[in-house]
This record gives structure tokens, C-alpha cells and sequence, in this order.
């Protein structure tokens, strides 16, 4: 009874203490293990089992809070996709709902562990031991699926100088007929005959082919009913898609891919040093660097108008909603027994498992991802025997893991109570925090506040690693500033623990 009651006290502890450290803008679950590791020296007076309890519910609370920062900042940690649903949301006055539904898609991967804990014992473990078949070709898992994460990029980069179409009309030739000389940004007025190429237009004249394409703004306007037709076009000069729009889009995310894994092995190699005595980790100024501080940047940069938020709960396609909570939680937990593989590729392989990009949906399924991955990592652990993130590194170390061989063991029995535990609270505190933000965040300065986080997360870095951890976070930053820039995922920044690990396994 005792230990029940210490279980309960601690596990609230730790899942109060994860939905703090889930606000932090670039913070890592190996940053948080490193912290309660510190810690552990004030805590001996408590049974090891009781100080894992804490660990455990600090890192599913995490996994909860997490999409908070990433839709009121638009700065999230790895798991890179979940900022662009969730922030348009904020961005239509939905912000809370994004939160509520991320809340619900998190509880949802919990009860999907909690079902499928023993179908995922029997396959990865005795009697099946898929994982075993698996290790010696795990290299080659590890590429193919680093392959397919690049090539799954769909985003075609614009690098042709064309028209963006305003109006156009059927009457006596106005303007110029190219565009030499003229600047990205420029209005302009050229004519020629519009013909059409597959799905593409161009404006033809005199042999030169001038790409064209409708902007936004022009709404109503079509440019089948005028093929082949002389016309003057009005427009604005940009950049539109050509033939190798694709093909630039995977060379820029193998790109950040190479440049990421180039830092993780310059940094896993490097010590860093508190300046203040905490615990110290490479990783920290890396993740915040990569998906903290580079997105806030970019978000100071193209500082949105945040319109008031609506106090509502949405309404739930309860069908595609299971589908999506299922999807997510499938993909975090098979990849939860992978090594160096995180959530943000869990993230990346279920959406391409679900067709609809609703964002409510995809909101669904990032956030089951999140949690999915978090649960079956702490489970990987007993059935596999191999820690597969830092907070289970620091499991590992507290306590002597014993295989998972009968019904369940005794040392995983504690840790399942405080993730139900942690999730209950978790939930509701990611509701109630969400609708705190939604009310208050319309009445602060956004700017100002994307500076103020920037310069506290920074301070924490130097704190945490010292001037070196602060090179390393400089560095991040430049090769996180890519992918927003260039419109690619942010999870091929996640080659700076992917590449690492393969390039140690072929060596």
C-alpha cells in the first residue's frame, strides 16, 4: 500500500514536472533524463524503482504538453509536421481546438499501448523474436527507411522566373513581350499567345515560352478559356515550378539530411561543460538550435496576425478519428524499437499511411505519434533489452532491467501505473493550459513574446553546455533556418541522430 501511495505522489510529480518542461520551445526528452539524472543524488533516500516512476511520467507529460509551444510559437521539437496544422488552426481562431484535439490524440496512443502491449511483446520478443531477425540487417532498415523519408518529400521547390497572373484580357497588345531585366516582386504587362503544356501555361512570343500561373489573390480567374488566344497578361514577376521543381525539393532534404548527420558527428565527439555545475548533453543545443530557436527566427521573421480564439471543443469524426489516433500510434510504436529513429520519422511514415491532410486529422495522428512513441519506448526496453532514448538510458541505469519472460515483470508493473497515472493528468492540464493560452495569447505581444522565449532558451543553453554548447546551437540554427526557408520537411534535420548511428554500424 505504501508503495502504491509513493507511486501515485511521485508520478504526479513527474507528469506535473513533464508539462512544464513540454512548454520549452526545443526541449529534448534526452535533455530531460540528464536533468532528473542530476537530481538523483537528492532523491537516494527513495527506492530507485520510485525515482524511474518520475522519469517515466515526466516523459509521457511531455509528449502530452508539447504541441502547445508548436501551435502558439510555431516552434515545435522533432516531431516537424505537427506546427503546420495546428499553427493554421491557431491561425483561424482554432488554436484551443488544436490543443484539445492533440490532448485526445495523445490519451488515445495510451490506450492503444495499453491494448497492444502484449500482440508487440510476442512479435518483437519470445516467442516470434522478430527483433532478433531483424538486428543483423538493422543497418540496412535503418537507410531504407532514411531513403524513403527523403524520397516521401513533396515539395517542389520554385526556381522559374515566370507571371503570376492578376488579371488578363483579350484586346490590343499592351506592354512588353519577355521579361528581361524585370525583378522578382515586379508588376508588369506583357502579351503574347497563352498555350498550354500538360498542366502548365506559358505566354509565347516570338519563340520564347514565358511561364505563367494564377497568384492567390486573383480569385475567379481561369486560364483554359484563353489557350491559344493572343492576350495581355497584368501580373507580378515570381518564382514558379518547372520540370525540376521535385527534383530540387529531395536534393534540398538530402541536403539538410547530410548537413545535420555531419553536425551530430562533429558534436558526439565534443564535451561540454556547465558553467552553473548541471548536467551537460551535446544534444540539447543541437535540438534546440535545429527545431527550437531556427523556427522561432522564422517565425519573428513572418510574424502572422493572430486572430482572436474561439473557446470551443470541435466536432469529432469519431471513424476518422480512430483511424487517425490508430495510424499514429502504429507507427510510433513499431519505430519505438528502432535505434536513432524518433518520432518525427514515426510522424513522417504515418502520414504517408493516411490519405486525408484534414488538419484535425493530422493533428490526430502527430500527436498519437508523439505519445505512441514514448510508451513503447519504455516497453522496448523490457522486452528487447535496449534503451532506445535518453529518458530509458536513464531507466536503464537506475534499475537492473529484467527480461520480459512471464506475465509481466514487476520492475515494468510501477512504470505502467505512473503512465496512467501521468496521462490522466497530462490530459487535462494540456486542455486547461491550452484554453489559458487561447484566452490570454491574442492580449501579448506575439513579437515580443517569440523574443523573450528565443532569449530564455538560449540562456538555458548556455547554462546547460556553456560557450561551447553555445557554438553548437549557432550552428543549428543555420542548418534549421533551411527547411522553413525552403518549404522541406524539418524532420530531415533529424539526420543529426540517424546518420551517426548508421555511419556507426557500417564502420
Amino acid at each position: 500500500m505504501n508503495e502504491i501511495i509513493l507511486i501515485t505522489i511521485f508520478a504526479l510529480f513527474g507528469a506535473f514536472f513533464g508539462c512544464l518542461t513540454g512548454l520549452i520551445p526545443g526541449m529534448h526528452v534526452n535533455t530531460i533524463a540528464l536533468i532528473l539524472l542530476s537530481l538523483t543524488p537528492m532523491l537516494q533516500f527513495l527506492p530507485a524503482i520510485i525515482v524511474c516512476v518520475i522519469i517515466v511520467s515526466t516523459c509521457i507529460a511531455h509528449s502530452f504538453v508539447n504541441l502547445i509551444p508548436g501551435t502558439f510559437l510555431g516552434a515545435p521539437d522533432e516531431n516537424a509536421l505537427s506546427v503546420l496544422p495546428a499553427h493554421k488552426m491557431l491561425l483561424e481562431g482554432r488554436g484551443y481546438q488544436a490543443v484539445f484535439l492533440s490532448a485526445v490524440g495523445s490519451f488515445g496512443a495510451i490506450v492503444f499501448g495499453f491494448t497492444f502491449i502484449f500482440p508487440f511483446k510476442f512479435m518483437f520478443g519470445s516467442p516470434f523474436n522478430i527483433y532478433a531477425l531483424l538486428k543483423n540487417s538493422m543497418v540496412f532498415i535503418l537507410i531504407c527507411i532514411s531513403a524513403l523519408l527523403i524520397y516521401s518529400e513533396n515539395r517542389r521547390i520554385k526556381y522559374k522566373k515566370g507571371i503570376g497572373v492578376e488579371s488578363i484580357k483579350i484586346r490590343k497588345r499592351e506592354g512588353k513581350n519577355n521579361i528581361n531585366g524585370l525583378k522578382i516582386g515586379e508588376k508588369c504587362v506583357v502579351h503574347g499567345t497563352l498555350v498550354r503544356s500538360g498542366i502548365k501555361y506559358f505566354l509565347e512570343e516570338k519563340g520564347r515560352k514565358i511561364n505563367v500561373d494564377v497568384t492567390e489573390n486573383a480569385k475567379g480567374i481561369f486560364l483554359a478559356p484563353f489557350d491559344g488566344i493572343n492576350v495581355t497578361v497584368y501580373g507580378t514577376i515570381k518564382r514558379l515550378e518547372g520540370v525540376f521543381s521535385r527534383t530540387f525539393g529531395i536534393m534540398t532534404a538530402v541536403f539538410v539530411f547530410i548537413l545535420s548527420g555531419m553536425l551530430g558527428m562533429i558534436i558526439f565527439d565534443m564535451g561540454v561543460s556547465s558553467p552553473v555545475h548541471l548536467p551537460s548533453s551535446t544534444l540539447f543545443p543541437a535540438f534546440t538550435g535545429l527545431f527550437g530557436i531556427s523556427t522561432l527566427l522564422f517565425s519573428m521573421a513572418n510574424t502572422p496576425k493572430i486572430p482572436e480564439q474561439r473557446i470551443s471543443e470541435p466536432v469529432i469524426n469519431r471513424k476518422e478519428s480512430l483511424k487517425s489516433i490508430i495510424t499514429g500510434s502504429l507507427a510510433g510504436s513499431v519505430l519505438g524499437f528502432l535505434p536513432g529513429v524518433t518520432s518525427g520519422h514515426a510522424t513522417v511514415l504515418s502520414m504517408l499511411g493516411r490519405k486525408t491532410r484534414e488538419k484535425e486529422q493530422v493533428v490526430f495522428t502527430l500527436s498519437a505519434v508523439n505519445t505512441s512513441y514514448a510508451f513503447f519506448c519504455m516497453c522496448a526496453l523490457f522486452i528487447i533489452m535496449k534503451p532506445r532514448n535518453g529518458t530509458m538510458i536513464a531507466v536503464d541505469r537506475m534499475i537492473g532491467i529484467e527480461e520480459w519472460s512471464g506475465l509481466i515483470p514487476l520492475s515494468l508493473v510501477y512504470p505502467m501505473i505512473a503512465v496512467l497515472i501521468a496521462s490522466a493528468v497530462s490530459y487535462f492540464m494540456t486542455v486547461s493550459l491550452g484554453k489559458y493560452f487561447a484566452k490570454t495569447f491574442t492580449k501579448i505581444n506575439y513579437k515580443k513574446l517569440v523574443v523573450s522565449v528565443a532569449i530564455f532558451v538560449t540562456v538555458m543553453v548556455f547554462l546547460f553546455t556553456g560557450f561551447i554548447g553555445i557554438l553548437i546551437l549557432l550552428g543549428a540554427v543555420c542548418i534549421g533556418l533551411i527547411p522553413p526557408c525552403f518549404g522541406v520537411r524539418r524532420s530531415h534535420a533529424m539526420g543529426v541522430l540517424l546518420l551517426p548511428v548508421i555511419i556507426g554500424m557500417l564502420g
